[in-house]
């Protein structure tokens, strides 16, 4: 199967670090352990490559798959600095970079399907690419969720902008619910499915996430024609959303993300 995916251009990225938290606790769920060989699909500077490590240890690798030659070269420098020697960048498509006869315990990918054009046919391409018994997991945002408490209308600007950029960019924003779906269509079983999100008052997360999110995107925000920089005051947005809420003792949830974990038929086979 030819399967090609064009790179996350670095002004429609989400910083999915915010969610490193959530992100391993979902990944000791779904049945990362030490040990294991795990291929990260999309890997990107490396934020989730070094959780798998971490959980995977020495004797475990993790091998990441990134089609921009810049995000590996960084990655690897934080690895080679770290001394961390159980990760492997490799500079390729998703066809160009996995031999056929390699197999993997485990492929993971975070914040990455959304931005593809026909994810089914990633999904299964890396599926194929994995052991009778072996697990793919996969989390994804679901953007259309996120609010306040009463309700706070920057906020809910704020959040407005950021979904309208990514409708017209072409994004899947709705894709954390889908996986469910995605998992079956492709031939995989049922998925487990967990879901996380930040929570909390006018000192939490929430406000820094969503001033972060938009300020990474302003350009495109701005080329798509979705506000004007004037409208969104990037530099003082945090802080007004933090008076706002606190004005308004309101509380303020982020956009979710989903996860999705399931593990291939069969057993594994004999060592």
């Amino acid at each position: 199967m030819l399967v090609r995916y064009d790179p996350v251009p670095s002004s429609i990225g989400m910083p999915a670090q915010a969610f490193d938290p959530i992100t391993r606790q979902f990944l000791l769920e779904a049945g990362i352990a030490p040990g294991m060989r795990v291929l990260e699909f999309a890997s990107g500077s490396g934020e989730l490559t070094f959780i798998l490590a971490d959980l995977v240890g020495p004797e475990g690798q993790v091998v990441g798959l990134e089609e921009s030659e810049q995000a590996v070269l960084l990655a690897q420098g934080i690895a080679d600095t770290r001394g961390i020697e159980q990760v492997q960048f490799v500079n390729a498509s998703v066809n160009d970079g996995i031999p056929p006869d390699q197999m993997f315990d485990a492929v993971v990918g975070r914040l990455v399907l959304m931005y593809l054009p026909d994810p089914a046919a990633v999904l299964a391409e890396l599926a194929d690419h994995v052991t009778p018994g072996g697990l793919v997991a996969f989390q994804e945002i679901d953007l259309t969720a996120g609010k306040t408490v009463p309700p706070v209308p920057l906020v809910d600007q704020a959040l407005g902008w950021l979904r309208e950029t990514f409708k017209r960019a072409g994004i899947d924003i709705g894709m954390g619910p889908r996986l469910h779906s995605l998992f079956q269509e492709v031939g995989l079983p049922a998925p487990d499915m967990r879901l996380g999100a930040e929570i909390g008052g006018y000192l939490s997360a929430g406000p820094g996430l969503l001033t972060n999110s938009l300020r990474v995107m302003l350009p495109l925000v701005e080329a798509l024609e979705v506000a004007t920089a004037e409208e969104i005051e990037i530099d003082t947005l945090e802080l007004r959303i933090r008076e706002r809420l606190e004005k308004a003792q309101a509380i303020m949830s982020s956009p979710e993300i989903i996860g999705a974990w399931a593990r291939i038929p069969g057993s594994p086979s004999p060592a």
